[in-house]
């Protein structure tokens, strides 16, 4: 009986030894890695790694650069999980360097929550990387009109050249003439080109009336605004800054005074490309100030001639 437990024992070591031995020979190697893969996102508007708050209407542009030591293929950008645009690799090609540049303006749906942007790199071998960054939008305290067109004004009186600076919309002597009734109280300020004063914006109530009469003995306007102009003497940056900044436009406001041309204060005289001017609306308009920068003055007083404007106003 002894010697059958001492020859069971004796099996059950071999076997044991057998099953490591076993056991051993099944590993496996380590399944290699691949080449490395990476994403690298820069740009003026980007001040940090990942994220940025800004404005409605701002616009950030991404230079995106992929290294694949294995060749690139395929570069997905997504917004919020929603692909956007993609970019892959010329058929039968394996880069192992790729860049490209992504253009994102803040949308006023983004204000609703944080925005995801995903850059999402994918080498030949199918290995991928990727990369967020995560923008906050909110909404300006100011409203901004682009690329405003007032045109000079013509006898027949239907050349857009009044503004409402609350909506940004352009009015002709006609449209306001034939409007309702109070078309001339949302009219802050016109565009004309004269023999002395070249080019000049001013208010409805200091409209030259040898262009436009437009008081009681004229066309009658119900409202004449009596809208404040100055030239301002300000930078570039002093006027993008304004934007976001309503404070700053009231800073420009208390550093400037009235043309000379002009003793009411509501004219502004002699713009030239390149001007900046602020303005103050009537009482009856909120007094609200903002800001125009010239960007064109073309031709006089003839047919199809115009000032284009960009105005800044507070909301």
């Amino acid at each position: 009986m002894k010697k059958s437990s001492l020859y069971l024992l004796a099996l059950w070591a071999v076997g044991f030894v057998f099953f490591l031995s076993a056991c051993g020979d099944t590993t496996e190697d380590p399944v290699p890695l691949g080449g490395d893969l990476s994403i690298t996102l820069t740009g003026d508007s980007i001040t940090d790694e990942d994220s940025y708050d800004g404005y409605v209407g701002d616009t950030l542009l991404f230079n995106v650069a992929v290294e694949a030591e294995d060749g690139f293929s395929v570069l997905t950008i997504s917004r919020n999980n929603t692909a956007d645009t993609s970019f892959s690799s010329p058929a039968g090609q394996s880069p192992t360097t790729f860049n490209t540049t992504y253009r994102y303006v803040l949308m006023p749906e983004d204000t609703a929550g944080t925005v995801t942007l995903r850059f999402q790199a994918e080498d030949s071998n199918g290995k991928t990387t990727s990369q967020s960054f995560e923008i906050t939008a909110m909404n300006t305290p100011t409203k901004v009109f682009r690329a405003v067109l007032l045109y000079a004004p013509l006898g027949q009186r239907n050349s857009e050249t009044f503004f409402d600076a609350q909506t940004g919309t352009t009015y002709t002597v006609n449209e306001v003439n034939t409007g309702a009734a109070n078309t001339s109280a949302m009219i802050d300020f016109g565009y004309y080109y004269g023999d002395d004063d070249d080019a000049s914006i001013a208010s409805p109530a200091a409209y030259p009336d040898s262009i436009y009469n437009l008081g009681t003995s004229g066309n009658q306007w119900n409202t004449l605004n009596n809208t404040l102009l100055r030239p301002a003497n300000i930078s570039a940056g002093q006027y993008a800054e304004a934007r976001t900044n309503p404070q700053g436009i009231t800073q420009i406001w208390n550093a400037s005074t009235a043309d000379p041309n002009s003793p009411s204060g509501e004219a502004v005289t002699r713009i030239e490309t390149g001007d900046y001017l602020v303005f103050e609306l009537d009482e009856e308009r909120g007094r609200k100030r903002g800001l125009i920068h010239v960007e064109e003055v073309k031709g006089t007083y003839n047919q199809g001639d115009y000032i284009r404007i960009e105005v800044i106003v507070e909301d």
